[in-house]
């Protein structure tokens, strides 16, 4: 029997509808990417997941599909739009004992045609911060009714995995009663980037995300318009969900003023990061809520400050003198952006030297993965008490 066969007590079955070497989705890929990267030594991870990056047309080259690739430690599966069946995920969950189907998402395509499947394998479900608020807003015409429906017909047949306290609460209001249990998401630290020094009277920003409407371009760019006569510079980069509120944005770009400069640059490869952020002032992220904030973590490792929304996880940034968590208010971010323009070095390297800091006392591994243990162990789940 090779090792592909025999890998069922450690087996996890995992479905994300984006992975490797995709980066246009953001936190889910690099969230099950760390996560994998961290337990890869004590559970053998079958990742089943689309053969293309979101939006895009063509599926990745030299990565066949609907068989399995050993990959850096893990199995990855990739398959086409219409490999995506009950046909083919009953065949996966057939294959071999797992110990866990575990997906990511709870609106995705994968999500939908599990629920759909009839399996005696436990279904763990990490719905990846679609039951904040801010998210069930988008789309709420047909997400509402999908939860609701979900809870009253298969929410005793799933287990909930939550990264904080407070998805915990989301997951319990939208299904009360359900077993839960916390283990964070795995950061990722980037290196330092080289000294850095900022000029007073102007602002570098940097803007990486999906252009999303919960993802506040909107609001920032309003916020810029109201600072005349301020040397501000910010680059948009990230991929465009968002067509419709895209163009929004580009309409009141036209209307700022000249001594503010925007540029969209694209997407961004995750392997150009590090060295695109070694450029900027500051991260700029007003969203209407982060279930981790991904680009927050990394940013902060990599000594760059960040103004962020009171909405995300990153709290206090501006008593532990990294940044700022800032409430959605234009008055509250019109203070903000002018200390930042006004900010000589000397104050901005403090900044600097205590962004890492922040990360640095969120990145216990053993802790975490210990956690992960837990979660990943069916026969405790609804027995211990959360952690």
């Amino acid at each position: 029997m090779n090792k592909l066969q025999a890998t069922g007590p450690s087996a996890i079955l995992l479905f994300v509808e984006y992975f490797l070497p995709g980066y246009k989705f953001g936190g889910p890929v690099q969230a099950v990417a760390n996560l994998v990267r961290l337990l890869k030594d004590t559970y053998t991870f079958f990742i089943v997941a689309r053969d293309r990056d979101v939006g895009d047309t063509q599926p990745y080259p030299n990565r066949p599909a609907n068989c399995w690739l050993r990959q850096d430690g893990y199995w990855v599966r990739y398959l086409s739009p219409d490999q995506i069946n009950h046909f083919n995920i009953n065949s996966l969950l057939t294959e071999r004992p797992y110990r866990y189907v575990y997906t990511n998402s709870l609106f995705s395509r994968f999500t939908r045609q599990l629920l759909l499947t009839r399996t005696n394998i436990p279904l763990l479900l990490a719905p990846r911060g679609e039951l904040h608020p801010g998210a069930l807003r988008l789309k709420a015409w047909k997400k509402r009714p999908y939860v609701w429906l979900l809870r009253h017909c298969k929410a005793k047949d799933i287990r909930w995995h939550a990264t904080d306290a407070v998805e915990q609460q989301y997951i319990d209001t939208h299904f009360p009663g359900s077993q839960v249990r916390i283990a964070p998401d795995v950061p990722n630290r980037l290196p330092r980037r080289p000294l850095y020094q900022k000029q007073a009277g102007q602002v570098r920003l940097l803007w990486l995300a999906r252009i999303a409407r919960n993802k506040g371009l909107l609001f920032l760019l309003n916020c810029l318009k109201q600072l005349p006569n301020q040397s501000v510079t910010l680059d948009i980069y990230g991929p465009i969900a968002d067509t419709d509120y895209w163009h929004k944005c580009q309409r009141l770009l036209n209307t700022l003023p000249t001594s503010c400069c925007v540029k969209y640059r694209g997407p961004l490869p995750y392997p150009l990061i590090g060295d695109t952020i070694s450029q900027y002032d500051f991260l700029a992220l007003p969203s209407d809520g982060e279930n981790f904030g991904h680009v927050i973590a990394e940013s902060l490792s990599a000594g760059l400050p960040v103004l962020v929304s009171d909405q995300t996880p990153w709290q206090k940034l501006a008593e532990q003198g990294a940044g700022w968590a800032i409430p959605l208010q234009p008055d509250a971010w019109l203070t903000v952006l002018q200390t930042c323009v006004d900010m000589p070095d000397v104050l901005y390297q403090t900044l600097v030297a205590n962004a890492p800091l922040v990360v640095e006392s969120q990145s216990n591994l053993p802790a975490i993965a210990k956690q992960y243990n837990q979660l990943f162990t069916p026969e405790v789940f609804a027995d211990e008490p959360v952690a």
